[in-house]
């Protein structure tokens, strides 16, 4: 008898993001498989925890930089449930060097971190999308970062990484249309133990003092905070007023999802991009965004951006008005998903 139960694959899900959101989606009635690279324990403990919610887990150990790995976990995965509906490319890696230590990163550790990052979820998305064709379709969401935005982060190679996982995020999407949606989450800074250990204690405290500072909520995300915007159709938690509504509008988003990355940074008020230049006139909406989760939705999105119009530019010599140059990353006083663009990924 075929499976109905829909299936979620999420890589790197012994720990951190992927713990939360194999928990997440195994309490919202899905089959989940857990991966993991080494020790199996803290995978079979998660599997553990999704089966007492009601969920059929398997823990599949497999490291997504070998190709040969990805295929065996898709074959797993199709002789257990004959079915995958969403994977969640979230395992990841890096080093934590500074960004002005140049010496501290060499051709070996971008391309470890590469291999993982980058390459590692092409290679889980190229063994899963026939599964997930003939289930009927579904989506697949790659663990971005805004470091690739912002150009802070753990090292200069896990900021590039990101960016490429950007950028291989919207090719896919083009890609799979209308089968499969794909799309990207950029969480800012994520409360995790993996955080915590890479960092040190007392640079870890620094660290979230000073993002705290910075953000308009006085927030650092949770690792459940990212999981609830991971599930296709939350609108947020079980006990938010506007979650019907949200995930309606969820179900009711485009099938083809070629989007910029989910921004999830607790308003962190820094502007993540440098202005545009002097030459462009293309149309591009505000930046304005809220979190999917109710603990981070209480304040509207932390930049907002103002571009040309989509005229020609001008040859005009008299310098642009105020409005065509401002840059604002004060918080607006409200924010829509809808006047962005940009939605929650699904």
């Amino acid at each position: 008898m075929a499976n109905e139960r829909k299936v979620c694959v999420v890589t790197g899900s012994s720990s951190g993001i992927g713990e939360a959101t194999v928990r997440v989606y195994a309490r919202n009635g899905w089959d989940v498989v857990v991966n993991c690279s080494r020790d199996v324990a803290p995978a079979e403990a998660v599997a553990a925890e999704c089966r007492a919610l009601g969920a059929d887990a398997i823990v599949v150990r497999a490291d997504v930089a070998a190709d040969a790995d990805c295929r065996r976990l898709a074959a797993e995965v199709e002789q257990r449930f004959g079915r995958a509906d969403v994977l969640v490319n979230n395992a990841g890696t890096t080093k934590f060097v500074a960004a002005r230590d140049l010496d501290g990163l060499d051709a070996d550790d971008f391309q470890r971190i590469y291999a993982v990052n980058v390459i590692g979820a092409y290679q889980m998305a190229r063994a899963l999308v026939p599964l997930i064709e003939r289930s009927g379709g579904g989506a697949i969401v790659n663990v971005s970062s805004i470091a690739s935005m912002m150009g802070t982060g753990s090292s200069l190679a896990y900021m590039a990484s990101k960016g490429a996982l950007n950028a291989l995020s919207v090719g896919l999407a083009r890609a799979l249309a209308p089968r499969i949606r794909v799309n990207a989450i950029a969480p800012g800074l994520v409360e995790t133990p993996w955080m915590a250990k890479g960092l040190g204690a007392e640079r870890y405290a620094a660290t979230v003092a000073g993002y705290r500072a910075r953000a308009a909520l006085d927030a650092v995300i949770t690792a459940e905070d990212v999981a609830e915007a991971l599930v296709p159709g939350r609108g947020g938690g079980e006990d938010d007023r506007r979650g019907a509504a949200a995930r309606r509008r969820a179900a009711a988003a485009p099938r083809l999802s070629s989007r910029p990355p989910l921004r999830l940074a607790g308003g962190a008020r820094r502007c993540a991009w440098p202005a545009p230049p002097a030459a462009a006139h293309a149309t591009m909406a505000p930046c304005s965004l809220r979190s999917t989760s109710p603990r981070l939705r209480a304040s509207a999105a932390p930049c907002s951006r103002t571009f040309r119009s989509s005229r020609a530019p001008s040859t005009s010599t008299t310098a642009p008005s105020a409005s065509r140059r401002s840059r604002s990353c004060a918080p607006a006083a409200r924010s829509s998903t809808r006047s962005s663009g940009i939605r929650r990924a699904s």
